[in-house]
């Protein structure tokens, strides 16, 4: 897992030299992606207790039945709170998000602490607050998170701040120019597995 993660964040860093387009980011993102969510599915069968058995097949149920699914995803800059992006249907009120990204970057500028995940109920979702340098990416989900797929968000995160550094700084955030590791993540809330808008 620790060296998909490496291949990951060395791909944010070939986009953010320009050393691939925007295309073969997605697919080779999304190919990486599918071999860590296999790598992390199979670490959660040998913590159940390895294989399907008459004893533990329940268990196994009930663990997939209350897994937290992606849902949809926002991405907003921490300065001014401008939305950058959504992906599949994503329904927190504006005004709940800026008023807690502003609490975010207040906290961090008081404080002068890194960013930390806020995960937080709003009716029956669970909503992640994942803060950034730049920006904060905002996820949906169907149960609370556990921390393996907080801290996926958060590398996602990190390779999104990574590959589009550039223009987070310049302020120059039009979504066709931009990158989005975290479709992969909630493809399947998004129809036909659309990419970001161009």
């Amino acid at each position: 897992m620790e060296q998909l993660q490496a291949k990951l964040r060395r791909l944010a860093d070939e986009f953010a030299a320009g050393e691939i387009n925007r295309e073969q980011f997605y697919s080779i993102y999304e190919h990486y992606q599918a071999q860590l969510n296999l790598a992390s599915a199979m670490l959660d069968e040998v913590e159940v207790g390895g294989m399907p058995t008459a004893s533990n097949v329940e268990t196994i149920m009930l663990r997939k039945k209350l897994t937290a699914v992606a849902q949809s995803a926002a991405v907003y800059l921490n300065q001014g709170g401008q939305l950058i992006e959504t992906l599949g249907t994503f329904q927190v009120p504006d005004t709940v998000v800026k008023t807690t990204i502003r609490g975010i970057v207040e906290h961090m500028l008081k404080n002068g602490l890194a960013p930390e995940p806020i995960t937080q109920q709003h009716g029956s979702e669970w909503v992640l607050y994942m803060p950034g340098r730049y920006s904060t990416v905002i996820m949906t989900f169907t149960h609370e998170p556990v921390i393996r797929q907080v801290a996926i968000v958060q590398n996602m995160h990190h390779d999104f701040e990574t590959a589009n550094e550039a223009a987070l700084v310049s302020g120059d955030t039009k979504a066709a120019k931009l990158v989005f590791p975290f479709v992969a993540f909630v493809k399947k809330s998004i129809s036909g597995s659309r990419r970001p808008r161009p």
